[in-house]
């Protein structure tokens, strides 16, 4: 890029521009579809920026979890919006911005919702400035600014409320370790919100539950099937019914991972964002409230101390609340395990959600 420019670059070359500083300064395109224009920066703790290009928008926000804050204290968000403005007019990026925004990462930001529809207060005083001058820049990059979080009430009526209180007609992922519960929360919920008069649509991949369970679920529409294939088409055609659950959606990918190619490997992750984001759509268009259980990432390769995410990828940034399942202990007649926010728009990293017990007499969810 130039210095100094004697003519009018066009929205397409400035799109260029915008690109190659935001690679340059250590984005990465998000792998959501072919089409899609938004580049992801993932800090440490957990915590990513990330730019939304499309249609001509040059929109910033915190993609994160854990430890949340309440501002930008160190102006990350900012940082970005000058790097692109300046981008835009044809000067080579400052390096020292954006090796700032890696250095002084603040602690993470839970309320980190995606919005991008929604413009917010620009924070950024640089920013402004560009967009005040006499120069080339026609579309200022708008900053969204972390908004403040809300802790839902207690479960006082139930976990289909206490879901619907976090989550709203959105996306919940509940992941963990092989028998921390999960199929267990997702029966509980799918009985809670029939008993309520509720439409349900079980998604079964792995066969956990056994027959009993299965005609526990009268009024219910399930569907078993452990085919990827199968379920992406299931999900891209899912019925106006209030409440869905595919237990789960790890478990398909893994089962054929190792036998496939590094190209069949990667349109299988493809795959799986799809379906979160068939979901999440899913959601939208009817109101109602879907249910994921996963499977944690492999440890393989991974330093001490790496905190395991949900199996797939960037497919975790489509549910709008992540839990995890952790067995607290065990014994020949019941199993306690607790359920903990893991990247949460409403609570703290590591906050207790609710308690799950499994006896022989049921399980309850407090």
């Amino acid at each position: 890029m130039n210095d100094k420019l004697n003519y009018d670059p066009t929205p397409e070359q400035q799109l260029v521009w915008v690109q190659e500083a935001l690679i340059q300064d250590g984005f990465e395109k998000m792998s959501i579809s072919s089409s899609s224009n938004s580049y992801y920066k993932e800090m440490r703790e957990n915590v990513a920026i990330v730019v939304n290009l499309d249609d001509g928008k040059h929109d910033i926000s915190f993609l994160a979890f854990g430890k949340r804050v309440d501002e930008d204290r160190d102006n990350m968000l900012g940082r970005v919006g000058t790097l692109i403005a300046e981008a835009m007019t044809g000067a080579q990026p400052t390096r020292k911005d954006s090796d700032e925004v890696i250095d002084d990462v603040v602690p993470p930001v839970e309320n980190a919702e995606s919005n991008i529809q929604k413009p917010a207060k620009n924070t950024n005083s640089d920013v402004e400035s560009v967009k005040n001058a006499d120069s080339v820049v026609s579309n200022v990059p708008t900053v969204h600014e972390p908004a403040q979080a809300l802790t839902p009430s207690p479960n006082e009526h139930g976990l289909m409320d206490l879901i619907a209180r976090y989550v709203g007609n959105d996306v919940l992922q509940v992941f963990g370790e092989t028998g921390s519960g999960k199929s267990k929360f997702g029966l509980e919920a799918a009985r809670e919100a029939i008993a309520a008069g509720k439409k349900v649509y079980y998604l079964d991949t792995e066969r956990n539950l056994t027959v009993d369970d299965i005609n526990s679920l009268k009024g219910c529409q399930y569907k078993y099937t452990p085919v990827l294939d199968e379920i992406d088409k299931i999900v891209q055609n899912l019925p106006a019914v209030d409440v869905v659950i595919l237990d789960s959606i790890g478990f398909p990918v893994l089962t054929t991972y190792a036998r496939l190619s590094v190209k069949q490997k990667g349109d299988a992750l493809l795959k799986l964002i799809a379906i979160f984001g068939d979901l999440k759509t899913w959601a939208y268009k009817h109101n109602g409230i879907a249910i994921v259980t996963n499977q944690p990432e492999s440890d393989f390769n991974k330093p001490p101390g790496h905190v395991a995410r949900p199996f797939g990828d960037k497919s975790q940034f489509a549910a709008k609340e992540i839990w995890k399942t952790k067995i607290e202990s065990r014994s020949q007649n019941q199993t306690n395990i607790s359920l903990t926010a893991f990247r949460s728009r409403s609570v703290g990293f590591g906050t207790k959600i609710a308690s799950m017990n499994i006896s022989d007499a049921g399980v309850v969810i407090s």
